[in-house]
């Protein structure tokens, strides 16, 4: 059994290990093809930098995912020349994006306005990223979101809709706890308490997964202390009676 961590090297051994288990890798618009799949998915809600690190070691595997982009995140600007090359570069990657869709954002309880509101952000992401957006993933949903299983139009998947979350196993390191076991685990069959499933969709998301295992809060503090020396820099860079604060 490999030692349970959310390193890189950690990581690498749960994609070896999905290739090993003879899973069909997929996207969510080529699912149910085959007898065993697997699809992988990350929410990016906070860090592109490390998503792309991350798409790098998927493509290195030979694995490809969808990348969930946060058009509302108040930690990067999808529009910004540097965030907008990270994402194009997971695209050149061979990956597929995805919408993260924040509904808190626009308030609504109804689920025909909510599918409007997807339609518009989703069309963004086509037109800037000249990309076809096949899946929605719905950022933090509510039991409302949860209970409506909604059907959205012109073909797009929600991750969360019954097929997905019910017909597949649904395994996620949200809060970076692995709530049933490390991913790891269902793929080894390591003890008659795990099996492994014909279906998986798992959830990953970029932010928590570093070079040498370290707690939540250290990642947390490294990543504003990144966000802050990036932000120092294009102040120095537009502002020139500004003095860099590092």
């Amino acid at each position: 059994m490999s030692t349970c961590d959310f390193t890189y090297s950690h990581y690498e051994k749960i994609l070896e290990l999905v290739k090993k288990a003879e899973y069909k890798v997929t996207f969510f618009n080529e699912a149910y093809q085959h007898e065993k799949e697997f699809i992988l998915r990350h929410d990016i809600d906070m860090d592109l930098e490390k998503a792309y690190r991350m798409a790098l070691l998927e493509n290195k595997h030979n694995i490809k995912t969808t990348y969930f982009i946060l058009i509302r995140s108040p930690f990067y600007n999808i529009f910004d020349k540097f965030n907008s090359d990270l994402i194009k570069g997971i695209l050149d990657l061979d990956h597929q994006i995805g919408l993260h869709f924040d509904e808190a954002f626009y308030g609504l309880n109804d689920v025909e306005s909510i599918i409007k509101k997807v339609d518009s952000e989703v069309q963004i992401l086509e037109d800037y990223f000249d990309t076809k957006i096949f899946a929605v993933s719905f950022h933090r949903p509510s039991q409302f979101l949860l209970q409506s299983n909604i059907k959205l139009k012109n073909n797009l998947i929600n991750t969360y809709e019954l097929d997905f979350t019910k017909e597949f196993k649904y395994i996620s390191d949200s809060r970076r706890t692995w709530r049933e076991g490390c991913m790891c685990r269902f793929l080894e069959k390591s003890d008659a308490n795990y099996h492994s499933p014909d279906r998986i969709q798992s959830l990953v998301h970029p932010i928590w997964w570093t070079d040498k295992s370290q707690s939540a809060q250290d990642i947390i503090e490294g990543f504003l202390l990144k966000k802050f020396s990036y932000l120092d820099g294009e102040l120095v860079k537009n502002i020139q009676i500004y003095k860099s604060l590092l």
